[in-house]
C-alpha cells in the first residue's frame, strides 16, 4: 500500500495529538489492524493513524489550517498587487511640469525586490542542508504560514487544531518541503507585486504623457551612456525599444534653464525601456523561480518520510513491530519476545546442528550503498553471501526467510550498521532474530564514523552513539569482542585484514588461496614510475621484468595458480619467442573486446603476458634479470603478437606503457582463481583507455584503477 503526503501529515498530527495528551488510552483495534496490514514500520504507523477514532477530527482540523493558509496566501497576493500598483504610482508621480527621473522610477520599482531576492538567495545557500528553518523566520512565505496558523488557532481553540498546527509546522516549516513551499509562496507574492506594478505603469503610460530624463551631480554623459546601454541590453534582446546615444544625451535634465522638451520617439523609447526592465529584471525571474520551487517542492513531497527514530514513534515499535510477529514464533508466557518456548528452542538447535556451513553472510542494516562505498567489502578472497540491505520489516523478514530456507547455513553473519542511525528496540530484535537462525556467532560492524564526525560538533556525542550501538548489540546476544568499527567509505587493506581476523576468530572458512596484495603491488609500480620519471628515461626491458618479478613475489604462495592463468612455463627454454608469445596471447584473450582493439591496452596485455612468463620462470630458478641475454627476443616476440591489427608494438614501450603492463599483471594475479569470463568482465569495468595518463601522476592513476577494480569485484559478486 502506498501513502502520500496527506497521510503522513495526518500521522504527524496524531503524533502531536498524543504528545499534547500523553495519558490517552491505547486504541488496540487500530494497533491490531496496523499489525495485520503489514509493511514496514512507517507504513504501520500511517495505517494506525488513519484507523484511530480521532482521525476524522484531525483530518478536519488539518483541512481548516490548510484553508487558513490558502486564504492568507490569497490575501497576500492581493496585497502584493496593491503594493506593486502603489509603488508604480509613486515612481511616476512627479509634478506635471517636471520630467520623470528614469533612474529614480527604476530604482523604486526594482530596488527593494532585488534586495529581497539576494537576501532569499543567501538564506537558501546557508540553509541548503538545514531545511526551511531560517526561511520560516525571515521570509514572506514563513510570515504568511505562521500568521495563518495563528488565525486557525484563535478560531478553533481545541487540542485537535493545536495538533494540526503542530503537524503543519513540522512538515511545511522545516525540511525540504518547508524550504521550497515557503520559497514558492515568497516568489508568488513578489510575482503579484510585479503584475500590479506592470499594470499601473502601462496604464499610466497609456493615459498620460510622460517625459523621462536623467540628472547627475558628479557623473557625466560619458559615464551614464554605458550604464544605460548595459541596463537596456537584455530588454532590447527581447524586443523592447531603448534610447539611442543622441536620445540619451538630449534627455539630461538641465535645472538651470528650467525648460525641457522631448520628442515623441524619445519618450516612447524611454517608456519601452522602463516596461522592459520591469519585465526582464522583476517579473521574469520571479516567474521562473516560482516554477522551479514548485518543481523542487513536488520532489520533496515525494521523498518525505516520517522520522521513525523519534521518541514518539519508538514507543510504538514494540506494539507495531513485535518480535513474535516478525518470526511467526511463540513467545514465553512471561511475554518475553526474545526467548522461544523450551520445546521450540530444542527443535531449533537440533535443526541448526544438522545444517552444513557455507560462505559467511553479510547484511547492511539501515545503510545505503553510495558511489564511494564498496559493497560487500572485499576481504581476502572471501566470497560473501550478500543478503543485501535491510530498511524495514519486509526486508528483515526476507533476510530471515532466506537464511532459514537455505540448505546450508552461513559460517558467520556480519551485520553492517550505520552510526548515523540511532539504535532502538527494533535493532536489538533483529540482531536477536539473526542470532537464532544460525549456529555461528553474530558480528556487528559499525560504519559511517567519518560522516558522523562531520555532522556532530561534539566528539562525545559520537562516543555515546557508538556506546549505544554496542549496548544494543550486547543486549541482543552479540559478544562484545565481535563488535568492531570500520568505515566502508574509506576501505583500506588494513580494514580488510581486521575484518578477516574477526571472521577467522569465529571459525569461518576464510580462504587464503588468494591473499589480497593489490595495494602492495600498486605501491611497487608507483615507486618505479616515480624513479623513471625523475631520471627522464624510459624503463628498460630488464627493469620492467624485474618489476614484474617483484609483483609476482607478492603472490609467491599462489604461483602455480597464476602461472596456469598466464600459461607460463617453469623454465625459459630455447624457443623463447614462442613461450613469450604463448603467455602474451593468453593475456590478450582475457582482455574484453573493446580493449583488445585499443593499441595501448593491447601492448600492455602483450607485455604483461611476456614479462609475467619471465617472472614466473625466474621466481622458480632465481637469476639476475639484467644478465639475461633475451631482451631482443622479447622485443621480437612483442612485435609479432598482433600482426592483424596493422599497428607495431615497440620492443621497449614508453614508461607509461610499462606502468599499464605492470598494473594489468597485478590485477590478473589478484583475480586468479576466478573463471576467465569473470576476469574479462571485471577487466571491462576496471580498465579505461586514458590517453592523457602521464608518468608524473601514476600514483593517482593507480588509486583510481584500484577503486574501479574494487567496485567491479563487488558488482561481480552480486551477479
Amino acid at each position: 500500500m502506498s501513502f502520500g503526503l496527506p497521510d503522513r501529515v495526518l500521522a504527524e498530527a496524531v503524533i502531536a495529538w498524543e504528545r499534547i495528551d500523553p495519558n490517552l488510552p491505547t486504541d488496540h483495534r487500530a494497533d491490531e489492524a496496523a499489525l495485520q496490514a503489514g509493511g514496514d514500520f512507517e507504513q504501520r504507523v500511517i495505517t494506525r493513524a488513519r484507523l484511530l477514532s480521532v482521525a476524522p477530527a484531525l483530518t478536519d482540523a488539518l483541512r481548516h489550517v490548510r484553508q487558513a493558509i490558502a486564504l492568507m496566501i490569497l490575501a497576500g497576493i492581493v496585497l502584493g498587487m496593491g503594493a506593486g500598483a502603489a509603488t508604480a504610482r509613486a515612481a511616476l508621480g512627479s509634478p506635471r511640469d517636471e520630467p520623470a527621473n528614469f533612474f529614480f522610477a527604476l530604482g523604486t520599482v526594482l530596488g527593494p525586490q532585488t534586495i529581497f531576492l539576494l537576501f532569499w538567495l543567501g538564506l537558501t545557500i546557508v540553509s541548503w542542508r538545514r531545511g526551511g528553518g531560517l526561511l520560516s523566520i525571515a521570509s514572506f512565505g514563513g510570515l504568511i504560514v505562521r500568521l495563518a496558523q495563528r488565525v486557525a488557532a484563535r478560531l478553533h481553540k481545541n487540542s485537535h487544531h493545536a495538533a494540526a498546527v503542530a503537524a503543519i509546522s513540522s512538515v511545511y516549516l522545516r525540511g525540504s518541503i518547508g524550504k521550497w513551499s515557503l520559497s514558492a509562496i515568497s516568489h508568488t507574492l513578489w510575482l503579484a507585486f510585479n503584475i500590479g506594478c506592470l499594470t499601473v505603469v502601462i496604464l499610466l503610460l497609456s493615459t498620460r504623457q510622460y517625459t523621462f530624463a536623467w540628472e547627475t551631480t558628479i557623473l557625466s554623459k560619458d559615464q551614464y551612456r554605458p550604464i544605460i546601454k548595459a541596463i537596456a541590453a537584455a530588454p532590447r534582446f527581447l524586443g523592447f525599444a531603448a534610447p539611442t546615444d543622441d536620445q540619451i544625451n538630449s534627455s539630461q535634465w538641465d535645472t538651470a534653464s528650467g525648460r525641457f522638451a522631448q520628442g515623441p520617439e524619445t519618450r516612447r523609447a524611454w517608456s519601452s525601456l522602463l516596461v522592459g526592465c520591469i519585465v526582464v529584471y522583476g517579473f521574469a525571474p520571479r516567474l521562473l523561480l516560482v516554477g522551479w520551487c514548485l518543481g523542487q517542492l513536488r520532489q520533496a513531497r515525494q521523498r518525505y518520510r516520517l522520522d521513525t527514530d523519534s521518541h514518539e514513534l519508538l514507543r510504538l515499535q514494540s506494539r507495531l513491530m513485535p518480535v513474535s510477529h516478525r518470526l511467526g514464533l511463540s513467545v514465553s508466557p512471561a511475554g518475553n519476545g526474545h526467548s522461544l518456548l523450551p520445546h521450540v528452542r530444542t527443535q531449533h538447535e537440533q535443526l541448526l546442528r544438522q545444517r552444513p556451513f557455507d560462505s559467511p553472510a553479510i547484511v547492511g542494516f539501515e545503510i545505503t550503498s553510495g558511489g564511494a562505498v564498496v559493497w560487500p567489502p572485499p576481504v581476502h578472497a572471501v566470497r560473501w553471501l550478500d543478503l543485501g540491505f535491510v530498511e524495514g520489516g519486509d526486508d528483515q523478514r526476507r533476510v530471515l526467510k532466506q537464511i532459514a530456507d537455505a540448505p546450508s547455513q552461513p559460517s558467520a553473519i556480519v551485520v553492517v550498521c550505520n552510526l548515523t542511525a540511532t539504535p532502538d528496540r527494533g535493532s536489538a530484535a533483529f540482531f536477536a532474530d539473526l542470532g537464532r537462525t544460525v549456529a555461528a556467532p553474530l558480528s556487528v560492524l559499525l560504519t559511517g564514523g567519518q560522516a558522523m564526525r562531520r555532522r556532530l560538533s561534539d566528539p562525545i556525542q559520537l562516543e555515546r552513539r557508538i556506546a549505544d550501538w554496542r549496548t544494543t548489540a550486547v543486549d541482543a546476544g552479540v559478544e562484545s569482542q565481535r563488535i568492531i568499527e570500520l568505515d566502508l567509505d574509506h576501505w583500506t587493506n588494513a580494514s580488510s585484514a581486521k575484518l578477516a581476523t574477526l571472521l577467522d576468530s569465529q571459525g569461518s572458512a576464510v580462504g587464503r588461496a588468494a591473499q589480497r596484495q593489490i595495494e602492495n603491488a600498486f605501491e611497487l609500480i608507483a615507486s618505479n614510475a616515480s624513479h623513471w620519471n625523475a631520471r627522464g628515461v624510459a624503463a628498460t626491458a630488464a627493469e620492467q621484468a624485474e618489476l614484474h618479478r617483484q609483483i609476482g613475489r607478492l603472490y609467491r604462495e599462489q604461483d602455480s595458480s597464476w602461472r596456469d592463468l598466464l600459461g607460463a612455463t617453469m623454465s625459459l627454454g630455447t624457443d623463447l619467442p614462442k613461450q613469450l608469445r604463448h603467455s602474451a596471447d593468453r593475456v590478450i584473450r582475457l582482455l574484453p573486446q573493446r580493449l583488445s582493439l585499443q593499441p595501448r591496452w593491447l601492448a600492455a596485455g602483450a607485455a604483461a603476458g611476456a614479462l609475467g612468463c619471465i617472472a614466473a620462470a625466474t621466481l622458480i630458478a632465481p637469476v639476475a634479470i639484467a644478465s639475461l641475454p633475451m631482451w631482443s627476443a622479447i622485443g621480437a616476440a612483442l612485435a609479432a603478437l598482433v600482426p592483424s591489427t596493422g599497428k607495431n608494438i615497440t620492443p621497449q614501450p614508453m614508461a607509461t606503457d610499462a606502468v599499464r603492463a605492470a598494473a594489468l599483471f597485478a590485477i590478473l594475479l589478484e583475480l586468479q582463481g576466478r573463471g576467465e569470463a569473470s576476469i574479462t568482465r571485471i577487466l571491462d569495468q576496471t580498465l579505461v583507455d586514458d590517453a592523457t595518463f602521464e608518468l608524473g601522476n601514476a600514483r593517482e592513476w593507480l588509486d583510481q584503477l584500484r577503486h574501479r577494480l574494487d567496485l567491479a569485484i563487488a558488482r561481480e559478486s552480486l551477479s
